[in-house]
């Protein structure tokens, strides 16, 4: 169906008055719900393109504040129980969300009563990644030696194919080696670009039984969801990593200004050329 794209900010505001249903379709009686970070934004609105399920999303961190908004348990029970589809990032720590242990009282799975016998459930990796010098929420405005930004890097990089390798999402950790030099694969910490989320996107669909063609690919690249503000780039940055991508390269000097997000139009990955590539990755796999 032609839904209009809800970016992040829209289902936020949505989960905030228990809303969880993103994408409608009437004519249906099948339900995908999605429980995830921001990432799943992107998700919710592919899947509504390619298939004919009503779409559910719970964005956790609406939920993430003891002071914030409460979700109300009867609701998403409802949506759990009827629910023919889940796809979960691993949560961990997001009270009752947890998508890690299948014990805990107050987890995911016990609070509302997921049925595996009646629901396919899918746990994909968080597609998270730090291996820029800088800091982006300014936690810390040290800069770090090659050495130092290697070993995040690696400790980040083993978290993140670890979940990869475990949760089946082999082809997604191969795109990542094959292209992390020359593609930019993502915007921040855990903003994914619009290509890595495609790439995850597509291994689900495959896990899924739900098929991906071109034009699919290529009409989803074109939407912005999680680009525009990305984390700076310096020159110890693309000097330890060989990256080869065009960026906007920051003097090291700047490294302690405060002002440093770079707001960037992310158009120059929301090609047709990245979207083949995308294609003929998994093509060539099969």
């Amino acid at each position: 169906m032609a839904h209009k794209a809800k970016l992040i900010r829209e289902i936020n505001r949505l989960n905030t008055e228990n809303k969880f249903l993103i994408y409608e379709n009437n004519a249906s009686s099948k339900n995908l719900l999605i429980v995830s970070a921001c990432r799943g934004s992107a998700f919710a609105w592919y899947f509504s393109q390619l298939t004919d399920y009503n779409i559910y999303m719970i964005y956790v961190i609406t939920f993430i504040s003891a002071n914030g908004p409460i979700p109300d348990h009867e609701i998403i029970k409802d949506i759990v129980q009827k629910a023919d589809i889940i796809v979960a990032e691993n949560i961990a720590r997001i009270v009752p969300f947890n998508t890690i242990d299948k014990t805990r009282e107050d987890g995911f799975y016990k609070t509302f009563n997921v049925d595996f016998d009646r629901t396919k459930f899918c746990l994909i990796p968080n597609l998270e990644l730090h291996y820029l010098s800088h800091d982006l929420f300014h936690k810390s405005h040290k800069p770090c030696t090659g050495e130092e930004l290697l070993k995040n890097y690696n400790n980040s990089k083993q978290i993140l194919f670890t979940k990869c390798e475990l949760f089946n999402f082999h082809k997604t950790k191969s795109f990542i080696e094959l292209h992390f030099q020359d593609l930019q694969l993502f915007h921040s910490p855990g903003h994914p670009s619009v290509i890595l989320l495609l790439v995850l996107f597509v291994e689900l669909c495959e896990h899924l039984g739900i098929s991906v063609a071109f034009e699919d690919i290529e009409k989803c690249i074109k939407v912005n969801f999680l680009g525009g503000g990305d984390t700076p780039i310096f020159n110890l940055d693309v000097e330890t990593f060989g990256l080869t991508y065009k960026v906007t390269i920051r003097d090291d000097s700047l490294f302690n200004d405060k002002d440093l997000i770079s707001m960037v139009d992310p158009s120059h990955l929301q090609t047709y050329e990245n979207a083949k590539l995308i294609y003929d990755f998994f093509n060539n796999l099969r």
